[in-house]
């Protein structure tokens, strides 16, 4: 029998195999078919300034009050000789049609941002722009030319001009800023939130932030927090100010309408069937895009979809509307 195993062994699969054939069910080992590879895990994705596509990629668009001929357009442009990517600012001259002629945000010696620009805000007839490269610039809207330069020590999200003085700004390390427009001043340095801050907007005295799924209001004397609008279930991407509510869009697919004198969601629009990255509201009239490439159209009176428009072949990024019955995306 000894001589009969050995030969056994010498002619079959390895020993361990054979053995998991003959022993008990509880002591065998489960041996994967040899055809059948694991999948391999999946590492979650790190946040990184350029995107490795080779198309453009359009992150804010905007329209000046002192130029309203021009569309104000942020873009990731990708040259195709040098194999580098540009952050470059756009202005786009157009007549009510969709043949536009493209002029570049760019100074003498060619300087601008050198990374993603996130966020675009026109006040009068300068516009600001806010970017990965860790600054914020201030641009002339007629001549494209930049004029002011407000240095940052990480990447910038977000930006609010409040009246001609105050500038605040909102970054990756969770810390709001407060500057002085003209002399380029740090004034003030408020407590770190609990993360990035994604999105800004101030009224009166309080600082409005959107950090992961909760909206922090900050007073800005006392810089602390007076207030978390907590009902998302995702990372909150953009927020938008209309008196007496304050909209938020988030990754969990829905827009939140919070009114300020009260302490729960007033009404919660549902209908996209992924994460939204852009809102606006003019008037009673809502427009949201979303990475399931529509912008639908919402009453905020009534909460309902009026109308779903579809166009885009991607992911949709950002919104303007001028007016309820004219957008840009």
């Amino acid at each position: 029998l000894f001589e009969s195993f050995l030969f056994l062994c010498s002619c079959s699969p390895p020993l361990e195999v054979f053995l998991s054939y003959y022993m008990p069910p509880k002591h065998r080992t489960p041996v994967p078919p040899a055809h059948k590879k694991k999948k391999p895990v999946s590492k979650p994705k790190k946040r990184v300034p350029n995107s490795a596509s080779s198309k453009p990629t359009t992150q804010s668009v905007h329209i000046s009050p002192a130029a309203p001929q021009l569309l104000l357009t942020s873009a990731t442009e990708h040259e195709e000789l040098s194999n580098a990517e540009e952050e470059v600012v756009h202005a786009w001259t157009y007549d009510g049609g969709l043949d536009a002629a493209r002029l570049w945000f760019k100074g003498a010696n060619n300087e601008g941002h050198r990374d993603s620009v996130k966020m675009l805000q026109v006040v009068g007839n300068v516009m600001f722009s806010c970017s990965w490269d860790n600054t914020v610039r201030m641009w002339d809207c007629l001549t494209r030319s930049p004029l002011l330069t407000y240095e940052h020590k990480h990447w910038v999200n977000c930006i609010h001009a409040y009246t001609k003085e105050w500038l605040f700004t909102g970054g990756e390390d969770g810390i709001l800023r407060k500057w002085n427009i003209l002399s380029t001043e740090l004034v003030e340095e408020f407590s770190p939130l609990p993360g990035p801050i994604i999105a800004i907007c101030l009224v009166e005295n309080v600082v409005f932030a959107a950090v992961r799924n909760v909206m922090f209001a900050v007073d800005v004397e006392s810089k602390e927090v007076v207030r978390q609008f907590v009902g998302h279930i995702d990372d909150i991407t953009t927020i938008q100010l209309r008196m007496p509510n304050i909209f938020s869009a988030s990754d969990d697919c829905t827009v939140r309408m919070w009114a300020l004198e009260e302490d729960a969601t007033s009404r919660v629009f549902k209908g996209h069937t992924k994460k939204i990255n852009a809102l606006m509201v003019v008037e009673t009239t809502m427009f949201t895009a979303s990475d399931d490439r529509s912008i639908r159209v919402w009453s905020t009176e009534t909460g309902k979809c009026k109308q779903v428009l579809f166009r885009h072949a991607f992911s949709i990024l950002s919104l303007w509307a001028p007016h309820p019955l004219f957008l840009f995306s």
